[in-house]
């Protein structure tokens, strides 16, 4: 996109605006050019710092900031980032970094970093998400991060590597499908009339030998997963590619040592190992790279507390912290244990934990639930009532193992393994038992076996599949949904029921100010005046006012005159009076009355009530989803109010709706309702055990790696509409895997006739293999592309 117009995407029905700054969809009925806050700030701010060619150096829809981007946060994680290179001279960093995917990212970094004093190289790896510097003592390191981050990237500590299983694939890869090239020319040189004498003796044994060597490099693969599979009793796709290429390079081995060149079907080995490695690579590419778009969770090993000591301040990992050790919490900073307030007070938000939308103010003894964090803008001091060992965040924060390969298999795919490798070996059996009774010979019978073992190939599955999971998957790649698991899209399928977190999954966990006609009659001098006592505080009353205020382009007065009363509010005194924004009983010196209020010398100017933001897509989806038949669910933490409310403005039926939810009390719901047909979202350190219990999960969370650790995609949009888009995609390539079986069932039963028949030689076999794979791989490739498909966006 340019990056000055605003770019339309084709629909079914009518044309959606995309983001100025991302080029994903915005939501139905949004207004803003932007599809959130963040990707709005982040859109001026790259204007304003003449970055603007970021947008033309971009490749594709980029990633939404979704909030605003946020001035600071803790960087002591840092002193790990120095390697043992660094100097006195030169100090030599590696980091990971969150949102980098393509040239316009690598230059924004470069651009960036080279406009400060003391910056001497740096190197990106946008693949793995991976920066390494090298800067002066005097380059403003902390600086560079911040400003960095202010476009929606986020750094953390070095904890990913390239994935060696997708390297080791792409090794094997390259290597077999050069070995099959030459045996294929080899082999052309046999079928065309070579019969005999030195050059086919040679052309012979290195057809053997290369063809050998081809099993030896890309067979392991296979092999090894079929092994644990049968160990486990479990019949994956694995056991008959495996059984494919043993016991065709069994029977080849036989012709050659035997002198049958009717059974030699090296060239057909050479090839099969080659296409299924290349199957199994598109499968594992796709998902690492989604995968490394976000940060590494390192779980709790990741936690870094400040704990106070005679010494001062150290920074230790959260692991370490005992029962009775006081800490010290920045803003943004989590509260790792149960802990008692040592400072006079503090505004602490429980959203992660509990679900509770709204931060509360603490007053000095007060317990602090673990997983709390100080959501104000001072820094306070806590006492740990127990040990790290005993935090409930021990369980939150453990990330789900990933399955490798073998699992990334659909229950119907499982089911055609079983019977694909016993309608094989029956087949096998058939042949070389009815040429054994009707001709009998030996020779005769063991090459049709041979024949039969080699055109009986499953590539419909082996290549076919991963394809058409590629496709799909960069499909919703290009709307914002990221897959992390292979068999993900097996299980959507079976999905019937979504249930949803609220606060920041349906809500954007962002607080708004409710209009009020008050609020809008304000004049321009007391608008002023509110913004002024507003922008004075980061608590979230202060941060929806400034939000509400700002398109009207309010004045800041001289903030000397503002104060604040801690847990109270803020106060200035002017020519017009004294101007209080805060508490009701506080500001109106009145002992009746809730909520918060902005007051002149007594009098109410204007009430200042929060409303939760719902996502702008929100009321469409959820009805859409309904109407499509799926049953709608709402399981929160926070108050059965806010829940009550949420669910009759979405429509969600009040029985469906559950509130005051622990993380257990979700996990158990989802263990006794979940029968393998339900889709959670949720955001929060308190959703991890749900999303870890149900069927299929996701999250919007970008900024939270322990949550994408547990979920099998991640939303990389502001919006939720990528959940039914994955739903419409999951039954069309069911619907295209059903196709390819249909092709490969007539496919095999007629190469198997003509192998029964005594017809199929290798170099007829040659022929038929590759065709097949070829015409199967286009039927996929035209079925799956966005004119064909029947996506539902």
């Amino acid at each position: 996109m340019s990056g000055t117009t605003v770019a339309v995407d084709s629909r079914e029905e009518s044309p959606l605006i995309k983001c100025l700054h991302c080029s994903l969809p915005i939501g139905t009925g949004q207004r803003s050019a932007f599809c959130c806050h963040g990707c709005e700030a982040v859109y001026s701010l790259l204007h304003e710092g003449e970055l603007e060619r970021y947008y033309a150096l971009r490749s594709g829809p980029g990633t939404p900031v979704v909030d605003r981007p946020a001035p600071s946060r803790d960087l002591s994680w840092l002193v790990e980032a120095y390697q043992d290179d660094s100097t006195e001279t030169q100090r030599h960093l590696r980091l990971d970094i969150q949102g980098i995917h393509c040239s316009g990212c690598v230059w924004v970094l470069e651009k960036t970093f080279s406009r400060r004093a003391g910056a001497l190289k740096l190197m990106t790896n946008p693949a793995l998400g991976k920066i390494e510097l090298w800067v002066a003592p005097e380059f403003p390191l902390d600086e560079w991060l911040y400003s960095v981050e202010r476009f929606g990237y986020r750094f953390g500590p070095s904890l990913k590597d390239s994935d060696a299983r997708v390297d080791s694939l792409l090794l094997r890869v390259g290597i077999s499908i050069a070995l099959a090239l030459n045996v294929m020319v080899l082999s052309a040189a046999l079928y065309v009339g070579l019969e005999e004498g030195l050059l086919y003796r040679v052309f012979r044994a290195l057809s053997y030998g290369l063809a050998s060597l081809s099993v030896v490099v890309g067979a392991p693969i296979f092999f090894r997963s079929a092994i644990a599979g049968l160990r486990n009793r479990v019949l994956h796709l694995d056991v008959p590619i495996s059984l494919g290429i043993a016991l065709t390079f069994a029977g080849s081995s036989w012709a050659f040592w035997t002198g049958r060149d009717n059974a030699l079907y090296l060239d057909s080995v050479s090839v099969f190992i080659a296409l299924m490695l290349l199957g199994r690579y598109l499968q594992e590419r796709v998902l690492s790279a989604n995968r490394n778009r976000l940060l590494a969770s390192e779980g709790t090993e990741g936690l870094r507390s400040k704990r106070l000591s005679n010494h001062g301040i150290e920074v230790i990992k959260s692991l370490e912290i005992l029962s009775g050790d006081q800490l010290l919490v920045a803003p943004g900073d989590l509260v790792p244990v149960a802990a008692k307030l040592l400072s006079p007070q503090a505004l602490v938000s429980t959203d992660w934990i509990s679900g509770e939308s709204r931060a509360r103010q603490h007053r000095e003894g007060g317990a602090l639930q673990a997983g709390s964090f100080n959501a104000g803008d001072q820094a306070f001091k806590v006492e740990a009532t127990t040990d790290f060992d005993s935090s409930p965040l021990q369980a939150l924060l453990c990330p789900s193992s990933q399955s490798d390969a073998a699992a990334h298999e659909t229950g119907l795919i499982r089911t055609i393994s079983k019977y694909y490798v016993a309608a094989v070996l029956l087949a096998a059996l058939g042949g070389f038992s009815g040429w054994l009774l009707a001709s009998g010979s030996l020779v005769a019978a063991l090459e049709v076996a041979t024949a039969v073992l080699v055109v009986s190939c499953p590539c419909a599955f082996g290549i076919a599949t991963p394809l058409a999971h590629e496709l799909v998957q960069s499909r919703l790649r290009g709307k914002g949904l990221y897959i992390r698991n292979g068999d993900f899209m097996g299980r959507l399928n079976n999905v019937q029921s979504i249930v949803f977190d609220k606060t920041g999954t349906l809500t954007s966990g962002q607080l708004t100010l409710a209009p009020s006609a008050e609020l809008d009659a304000l004049t321009a001098n007391e608008r002023d005046v509110l913004f002024t006592l507003a922008s004075h505080s980061n608590h979230p009353v202060s941060s929806a006012v400034c939000r509400e205020l700002r398109p009207k382009e309010p004045t800041l007065l001289d903030h000397t005159c503002v104060t604040e009363l801690p847990g109270m509010g803020m106060e200035c005194r002017l020519e017009g009076g004294r101007y209080r924004m805060g508490q009701h009983r506080w500001a109106t010196d009145e002992s009746a009355g809730e909520g918060t209020v902005f007051v002149c010398d007594d009098r109410i100017l204007a009430p200042l009530s929060l409303l939760e933001e719902v996502r702008s897509d929100a009321h469409s989806e959820i009805k859409a989803l309904s109407d499509a038949g799926y049953k709608i669910y709402l399981l929160s933490g926070d108050s059965p109010d806010r829940v009550a409310r949420l669910a009759i403005d979405l429509g969600i039926e009040a029985d469906n709706a559950l509130a005051s939810q622990t993380p257990t009390d979700k996990q158990r719901w989802l263990q006794k309702h979940d029968r393998g047909d339900m889709l959670f979202v949720g955001d929060g350190i308190n959703d991890s055990l749900a999303a870890k219990t149900a069927s299929c999960s996701g999250t919007p969370a970008l900024d939270r790696p322990f949550m994408a650790s547990n979920c099998d995609f991640y939303l990389g949009t502001s919006n939720i509409s990528p959940i039914r888009d994955a739903l419409s995609a999951a039954g069309t390539l069911m619907r295209v895997v059903r196709r390819n079986l249909a092709f490969a069932v007539i496919y095999n039963i007629l190469a198997i006739a003509l192998a029964w028949a005594g017809l199929m030689r290798p170099w007829l076999a040659a022929i038929l293999m590759p065709s097949s794979s070829i015409l199967i791989v286009l039927a996929t490739t035209i079925s799956l592309s966005p004119r064909s498909a029947r996506w539902k966006s």
